[in-house]
């Protein structure tokens, strides 16, 4: 039988306070905890937001998300020890370099992708800086060391091992898409529309990552 452990991880560095850090507490006074019969695990605080985009990576708080990926990969740490199922309620989805660097610690893990949006930007593309926007690009070694290398350990994730599901169909998706198959062709499975986002690689239903996978999903997209 699973056992799952819950992680609060109310960050909103990658991205701006549009209560987005309340969606933890939120979540579980709703009863998600109740509902997976799962150990409550703590939660991981967040470090001041700085409002002022860094010069030379061009992204909103990049010491300090990295600083927070570290944080919240040594607080799995426990809970993968003691065979649990770790559920890490962010926070916005910059908090996937933390999950993806406790997994990389072990070896080798996948990714199953699951967002409105590709955040395939890199921060020259990203016109806010925010890595929320970029996070799939950062954790498969694309962008600045400081959050891309995290540990010595870039990419957190191999882009072959990576499946994203539910882009939307839009113009806005485009040029991650672009940028997704001119690196190596991250796998790519639209949500069914009449018109498939540009570049996407269209994996057969029931394929994934030749490893054991992590699931990231964002809500509210």
């Amino acid at each position: 039988m699973i056992r799952y452990a819950i992680l609060e991880a109310p960050s909103n560095l990658g991205l701006r306070s549009t209560g987005v850090e309340n969606s933890p507490t939120t979540l579980l006074e709703l009863g998600l905890g109740r509902r997976l019969s799962a150990r409550c695990a703590g939660r991981v605080e967040v470090p001041t937001y700085n409002f002022v985009r860094d010069p030379q990576t061009r992204m909103l708080n990049p010491e300090n998300i990295a600083d927070y990926a570290v944080t919240l990969a040594d607080a799995l740490e426990p809970i993968f020890e003691q065979g649990e199922f770790p559920v890490v309620l962010g926070g916005d989805c910059s908090i996937l370099l933390g999950s993806l660097l406790a997994l990389r610690r072990r070896g080798r893990y996948g990714l199953v992708f699951l967002d409105g949006h590709s955040d395939f930007w890199t921060p020259e593309e990203e016109g806010h800086g925010e890595a929320a926007s970029m996070d799939l690009a950062l954790v498969t070694g694309r962008g600045p060391s400081v959050v891309t290398n995290l540990e010595g350990k870039r990419p957190l994730v191999q882009v072959e091992d990576v499946i994203a599901v539910g882009m939307r169909d839009n113009e806005a998706a485009r040029v991650p898409f672009a940028s997704m198959r001119a690196n190596a062709g991250a796998f790519c499975r639209p949500r069914p529309t009449p018109c498939v986002p540009q570049g996407a690689v269209v994996v057969p239903q029931g394929t994934l990552p030749d490893c054991p996978a992590q699931l990231h999903g964002a809500g509210g997209v």
